[in-house]
């Protein structure tokens, strides 16, 4: 199994505001991943990929957890830094 490391000395603000740093729901951090399991790009929650590529977040969100293919791409959910590729 490859893991590909996603953390960097430019983390992504996953708080659009103060209002957002109080919300009690965990964000999860999602790689997008092209159909050969390439890194493409990373968000810091399925509904900012969801604005971002124009695309249903519930969509993202079965994709993350099922490994399925969604509109072209696998997304994944990011923990600890990393996003499992397999």
């Amino acid at each position: 199994m490859t893991l590909a490391n996603l953390s960097s000395e430019n983390e992504l603000n996953c708080y659009a505001n103060e209002r957002d740093k109080n919300r009690t729901a965990e964000i999860k951090p999602v790689a997008r991943l092209s159909l050969t399991r390439e890194f493409i790009s990373k968000f810091c929650s399925p509904l900012e990929a969801s604005k971002e590529l124009n695309i249903s977040k519930t969509g993202i969100e079965v994709s993350c957890r099922l490994s399925t293919p969604y509109k072209g791409s696998f997304f994944k959910y990011i923990l600890n830094g990393t996003a499992d590729l397999y």
